[in-house]
């Protein structure tokens, strides 16, 4: 998690202790980073100065604060998609167009992460409005490996084709709290949550993507501040590993998000 001070840009990068793919993310953030603390633990939560916007680099399976905002303050992460989410302090809800979750009773893939082994349990998106979910795409290694395989838990080496990011937009207050404008607007929420490894990783490309992909994205969210956006990540193979090769909208779409008292904040 990094917090994202809206008016400074400090020259000095903070302390961050992160994983290895969200610490890629998080090197195109730091110059904009104003005050960030060490996570001692994975379900510590950093102290945020009230005037920061939030950016999770991170899905709910890997991250306490992510559940703490998209899963309605779950210890665990979900095994079932979760649409309807409201801000644990009771500040605004909306209805989530996608969601993360892991199935219950599937069985893990056997990949490489920076060399070593790492079982990737198949995580999937779900669309509000269609029973097919979205899932990355696992082929073999080698030859020993089989979906038969997979079903009797002895799956060999796999390795990543296709991963998915989501990003989503969220505010942190609900509305004005101080002269100047609309505090829901300028510090947000936002969660940067791939599928698997290459897909939170890819979420460095955002920044670079090309003035027609961005101008796509704004007109599909129609100019809200809370949105979400899906994004596809083909991969490529890489002495054994999967990395993100490009990065592809594929859909976005605004966020209703309503206040307390029955309103929309806009």
């Amino acid at each position: 998690m990094v917090g994202i001070h809206p008016r400074k840009h400090s020259q000095d990068p903070p302390e961050k202790k992160v994983s290895e793919s969200a610490g890629v993310v998080y090197e195109r953030y730091k110059d904009f980073a104003d005050f960030v603390r060490e996570i001692p633990g994975q379900d510590t939560f950093i102290e945020v100065a009230p005037e920061m916007g939030l950016v999770f680099v991170a899905s709910q399976a890997g991250s306490a604060e992510a559940r703490y905002y998209l899963s309605n303050g779950d210890d665990a992460p979900p095994s079932r998609p979760i649409f309807e989410i409201r801000d644990p302090r009771g500040e605004w809800a909306t209805t989530l167009r996608w969601a993360f979750y892991t199935p219950a009773n599937t069985r893990p893939y056997k990949v490489l992460h920076s060399g070593r082994e790492w079982l990737s349990s198949p995580h999937e998106f779900q669309y509000w409005k269609d029973s097919k979910p979205i899932a990355a795409k696992f082929v073999p290694l080698s030859p020993a490996a089989s979906t038969e395989t997979i079903i009797h838990g002895d799956s060999g080496m796999w390795i990543y084709e296709e991963d998915w990011l989501l990003v989503t937009a969220l505010p942190r207050y609900a509305g004005i709290r101080e002269p100047g404008g609309n505090r829901a607007l300028r510090e947000r929420i936002i969660n940067l949550a791939g599928l698997h490894r290459p897909g939170t990783i890819a979420a460095n490309w955002l920044f670079d993507l090309e003035d027609p992909v961005i101008e796509t994205w704004q007109s599909k969210v129609r100019g809200s501040p809370f949105y979400q956006a899906l994004f596809r990540v083909p991969c490529w193979n890489s002495d054994g590993e999967g990395h993100p090769a490009d990065i592809e909208l594929i859909e976005a779409e605004p966020l209703t998000v309503m206040s307390a008292d029955g309103s929309v904040i806009l």
